[in-house]
């Protein structure tokens, strides 16, 4: 902050000092404040000519009483107050000075949230994976055929689709590729189907026999014949953290692009999920169990508390599996890693 070491204004002695007389009413402005707070950038010439007709003839005896290396610095926030002196039968004005002293002000504890990065959400939700159930992947349609012979279709290619369900034209559908089946990493049983995010493609119209024309909008990867189609997930531009009023926990079961550990910012899969009151923006906590290690003394084995490695945030929820994003990370992720719930802060 600008500083001004503002000791006194027009003080005592001065008449000796200056040949100037001290200002009377006479020498103020009609619309002179009585009490003026200095803003950032005033100089002690505009905050003269805030109060006296003639700054200038004023600015000399205003320096003269202030113990100062640089007149052009104040403080910003300071008041300086008009006031009237009466001495000797004659009655002068003065500006005074409040000093700053510090304040204590009390509030709230309010915990802000780390932002994330936008540009990688919005990434993230267009190309998203899905984990579905087998009956979601058997309600799916499928590319029939290209317009042309070409192996494979890209953005803006017209198609030809199946659709299992009724659509109507206009409708934006994700085109995906079965994966492989996800298995829980402790009971083993299947969680769900990883299907691949291929791209979006536009209905356009419907031919007697039920074949689509469908336009691909979005191309993630190579499309092909037999490639899966269902209603596209809406992409929400900006997350909000929500939190469970409830205890949910779960695990994680996969990393994007088959990687064997996550950081911030990557794209992981856990098996909680609508079911378990999941939403777009909700927050989950990562843990990892503590190792099983040999108690020195009694020799037995104990096991060392688990630890809180991460958090994320769920992009798209399915039915009873969500894809989220690392917002936040102490150590890498891994598949078997325990997600819960994170209480409102």
């Amino acid at each position: 902050m600008r500083a001004l070491w503002l000791v006194g204004l027009f003080v005592a002695g001065l008449a000796q000092a200056d040949e100037l007389a001290m200002p009377t009413k006479d020498d103020l402005r009609p619309d002179a404040p009585r009490v003026y707070i200095v803003k950032p950038g005033d100089t002690l010439w505009d905050i003269a000519a805030r109060f006296f007709k003639d700054p200038h003839k004023w600015i000399k005896i205003w320096e003269r009483n202030l113990y100062i290396t640089n007149p052009d610095l104040i403080y910003p926030g300071q008041r300086i107050v008009l006031e009237t002196v009466r001495k000797g039968g004659k009655e002068t004005v003065r500006l005074r000075i409040e000093r700053l002293r510090p304040k204590v002000v009390v509030k709230p504890v309010q915990r802000l949230e780390k932002p994330v990065q936008r540009a990688l959400m919005v990434a993230a939700m267009q190309r998203q994976d899905f984990i579905l159930s087998a009956e979601e992947l058997a309600a799916a349609g499928y590319v029939l055929e290209g317009k042309d012979e070409r192996i494979h279709f890209g953005a803006g290619d017209l198609i030809y689709v199946r659709l299992a369900r009724p659509a109507k034209p206009g409708m934006l559908m994700d085109i995906f590729r079965p994966s492989r089946t996800l298995y829980h990493p402790e009971t083993h049983k299947p969680v769900g189907v990883l299907v691949i995010h291929l791209g979006r493609a536009k209905l356009l119209d419907r031919t007697r026999d039920g074949i689509w024309h469908a336009r691909i909008v979005e191309s993630f990867a190579e499309i092909a014949r037999g490639d899966r189609l269902q209603p596209a997930h809406p992409v929400v531009p900006r997350l909000e953290p929500r939190f469970l009023a409830r205890h949910v926990e779960g695990r994680v079961l996969y990393i994007r692009d088959e990687a064997t550990e996550a950081g911030q910012n990557q794209v992981i899969g856990v098996d909680l999920g609508l079911d378990a009151g999941l939403a777009p923006g909700t927050v989950l906590a990562v843990y990892r169990r503590g190792r099983k290690v040999e108690d020195v003394r009694s020799e037995k084995e104990v096991q060392l508390p688990e630890e809180k490695i991460a958090e994320v945030m769920v992009l798209v929820p399915q039915r009873r599996a969500s894809i989220a994003i690392v917002t936040d990370s102490l150590e890498p992720l891994h598949v078997g890693d325990i997600v819960r719930s994170v209480a409102a802060r």
